[in-house]
C-alpha cells in the first residue's frame, strides 16, 4: 500500500513504522500503532512516498485502518490515500469558560483601579486648558473694547444686578447683561449670552463647552457647563467653578492684584498684598482654597492655578 504525504519526508530507513506514524500524524490523535507493525518490516521512503511491504496481513489491515481514520478526521476523499503532514495542519486552541471568566475578572479589577485616576486626570486637563483660554479670550476682548470705549477704568461699573428706577427700586434691566453685551460679546466668536432666569446675572456659553456667569464684579467660570446649576452654595468653588474678578479702578492695597488690569483671579486682602504667595488658608474675610473652607468661599483656588502657569499644582488642596 502507498501513502502520499504533502512535502518531502526526511527520516531514517531504519526508523520503526510505529514511531514514524506517531511522529508525523499524532496531531490527529490516532494514538500509537500496534507494536507488531514495525517488526521485521522495511520502510522505503522516496520523494514523500511511503511504501509498506512485507508478509502477513496485519500490516496491511492496520495501515488501511490508519488511512481510513485520518481521512475521516481530515475530511479527505477516501480514494486519494492522502495524508497531510502534521505541521501543515493548524490547531485551533479554545479557552475554557473558567479561563474566560478569570480573564474578565482581572480586566474588571484593573479597570476599577485605573479608570477613576484616568478620568480625574482628564478632567484636570480640561480645567487647565479652559481656564487659560477663558482668561486669555476675555482679557483680549477687554483690550479690543478699550479701543472703542476708552480706558476700562471709566466703563460703567458692575456694582449692581439691576438698573434702579426713579424710586430706587430694581427694574427688569440686567446691568451685567447690558455690560457683557456692550463690552465683551462683540469681540467673542462662537459664544452665546443670556440673562439668568433669576437675579439678573449674565450667562455666557462658549463653544468649547464652558460657561461664565457675570454677577456684579465677580465672574464665576465653569470649565464644564454641565456643572452649572444656578445655585452657587451647592457647587464647589475650585472644582466645579473658578472665581475671577473685574475691578480695575480699585487703588487700595487690598485690591493690588486687580488695579488697572482686566479680569483676574479673585484675590482680596493678603492674597492681593502678596500676589506671588497666596495662602491656601482662609484670610480675615474667610476666603481661601482648602477643603476646610465652605465650598462657596474657596475664592483663591483660581489664583493658585494661575501662579502655577495655569496647571493644577500637585499639592492642590482639593480633589477632583
Amino acid at each position: 500500500m502507498e501513502l502520499s504525504i504533502g512535502g518531502g519526508v526526511k527520516s531514517s530507513r531504519s526508523k520503526g513504522l510505529q514511531d514514524f506514524i506517531a511522529e508525523r500524524f499524532s496531531y490527529f490523535g490516532i494514538g500509537n500503532f500496534p507494536s507488531t507493525v514495525g517488526r521485521g518490516q522495511k520502510i522505503n521512503l522516496s520523494k514523500a512516498k511511503v511504501r509498506f511491504s512485507g508478509e502477513g496481513s496485519d500490516l496491511s489491515d492496520s495501515v488501511k485502518s490508519l488511512v481510513s481514520t485520518v481521512e475521516k478526521t481530515a475530511g479527505l476523499p477516501r480514494s486519494q490515500d492522502f495524508l497531510l503532514p502534521r505541521n501543515d495542519m493548524s490547531s485551533k486552541a479554545a479557552f475554557t469558560l473558567a479561563e474566560v471568566l478569570i480573564t474578565l475578572g482581572i480586566i474588571g479589577v484593573v479597570a476599577a483601579l485605573t479608570l477613576p485616576t484616568l478620568m480625574a486626570n482628564h478632567r484636570k486637563q480640561v480645567v487647565e486648558t479652559r481656564l487659560a483660554k477663558f482668561y486669555s479670550v476675555i482679557n483680549q476682548a477687554i483690550k479690543m473694547a478699550e479701543v472703542q470705549y476708552g480706558d476700562k477704568n471709566y466703563w460703567e461699573p458692575l456694582g449692581e444686578y439691576f438698573v434702579l428706577d426713579e424710586n430706587g427700586q430694581p427694574t427688569t434691566e440686567s446691568i451685567p447683561l447690558a455690560w457683557v453685551n456692550k463690552y465683551i460679546m462683540p469681540y467673542l466668536n462662537g459664544a452665546e449670552v443670556s440673562a439668568h432666569e433669576r437675579g439678573g446675572q449674565a450667562i455666557i456659553k462658549f463653544s468649547d463647552g464652558s460657561l461664565a456667569k457675570f454677577e456684579r464684579a465677580s465672574i464665576l467660570f465653569y470649565p464644564e457647563a454641565k456643572n452649572y446649576t444656578g445655585k452657587d452654595k451647592k457647587e464647589d468653588a475650585g472644582i466645579q467653578y473658578f472665581l475671577f474678578f473685574f475691578n480695575p479702578s480699585a487703588s487700595s492695597s487690598e485690591y493690588a492684584l486687580h488695579y488697572n488690569k482686566g479680569i483676574e483671579p479673585y484675590a482680596y486682602g493678603p492674597a492681593s498684598r502678596n500676589p506671588d504667595n497666596v495662602s491656601i488658608l482662609k484670610n480675615d474675610s474667610g476666603f481661601g482654597c482648602s477643603k476646610e473652607i465652605p465650598r462657596n468661599a474657596r475664592a483663591y483656588c483660581t489664583r493658585l492655578i494661575q501662579l502655577n502657569g495655569w496647571k493644577i499644582p500637585k499639592d492642590y488642596p482639593l480633589k477632583f
